[in-house]
């Protein structure tokens, strides 16, 4: 028997090292494409001055399994860090954020105002 999650969906592909599958605050299961909308969507719900985290790859901005959540650029090196930079990311809305991050690695970002 297959285990649905919460979402109504089955586990997504994933490794040995990983459940195909993210949980949310309340304890409920998502697949990784659910993951992803849930995260756009809270970028979309987001009011300027919200906080969000994501990673930065390769210009992109992404949620951990890796689903694109939108755009990436960054500036000049964060004075307190050695690998963290100044980043502009924009969300799936073309709305622009701003934060700290590095390539590979976590971004804390800000939603701009308008």
């Amino acid at each position: 028997m297959t285990d649905v999650l919460e979402c109504g969906h089955e586990a997504s592909p994933h490794e040995s090292f990983t459940t195909g599958y993210g949980t949310d605050a309340a304890g409920k299961r998502h697949c990784y494409d659910c993951c992803a909308r849930i995260d756009r969507q809270t970028m979309l719900d987001a009011q300027p001055g919200d906080r969000f985290m994501a990673y930065c790859r390769e210009g992109r901005l992404v949620n951990w399994p890796g689903h694109e959540l939108g755009k990436v650029s960054f500036g000049a090196r964060h004075p307190w860090s050695r690998d963290r930079y100044y980043v502009r990311a924009w969300g799936p809305d073309g709305r622009a954020w701003h934060g700290t991050g590095a390539e590979g690695m976590w971004a804390s970002l800000r939603k701009c105002r308008d």
